[in-house]
């Protein structure tokens, strides 16, 4: 319901950042560089790991498969609009999972290699740019994985882009035509003369 997903909103709005207050507090400025280093690079990663890439898969995933048994034990079999939109809500929960998924294994396989690896000094400099490259494309990808489910949404679900579309016309036509200010031709004569008289 929209009440228990406002509520559960406004506590991930105060679990969230309670969780990352180690960051502030452990991180390091050395050498001009403010980053992680020592055990808490190795902390974090494992950190991460549990947060950024299994909780979330695990979540949706359980969550999922509540959604999909609940539709399922529907009795509609008359309704074929409803079985409609149930099926279309599956086929978008389970997108989503996958999306989950696959952007988090390359970011948790990442944090644990640079963890493992940090303590080896002797890494050449073709080595660090390829890492730094895996780095940059796992991190784009795991905040990537916010804004890809509403393009796989609009590309899979018919119903989807009818209700997108419904609510980009209800917008134009509730917020943006109610400006216009349609001003009739044939309509009496002002004297800009006696405006002009008047301002003054």
């Amino acid at each position: 319901s929209i009440k228990t997903a406002s509520k559960l909103l406004l506590a991930m709005l105060i679990i969230c950042p309670l969780m990352a207050m180690h960051m502030p507090i452990l991180m390091d400025l050395r050498n001009g560089t403010c980053g992680m280093f020592g055990i808490y690079k190795l902390m974090y990663a494992i950190y991460q790991i549990i947060v950024s890439g299994l909780l979330p898969p695990i979540l949706m995933s359980i969550f999922s498969i509540l959604t999909i048994i609940s539709l399922h034990q529907r009795h509609h079999t008359n309704q074929v609009r409803v079985k409609q939109s149930d099926q279309h809500l599956t086929r978008l929960v389970i997108v989503e999972v996958i999306v989950n998924v696959v952007t988090a294994i390359p970011y948790s396989a990442n944090l644990l290699y640079g963890a493992l690896t940090y303590f080896v000094t002797n890494k050449s400099t073709q080595r660090l740019e390829i890492e730094s490259f895996i780095t940059f494309i796992a991190q784009f990808m795991i905040y990537f994985v916010g804004v890809i489910p509403f393009y796989l949404f609009f590309l899979i679900s018919r119903g989807f882009r009818k209700e997108f579309i419904g609510i980009l016309v209800n917008f134009y036509y509730k917020h943006i035509l109610r400006r216009v200010q349609v001003v009739p031709r044939h309509g009496p004569q002002i004297n800009h003369r006696q405006i002009t008289q008047s301002r003054l």
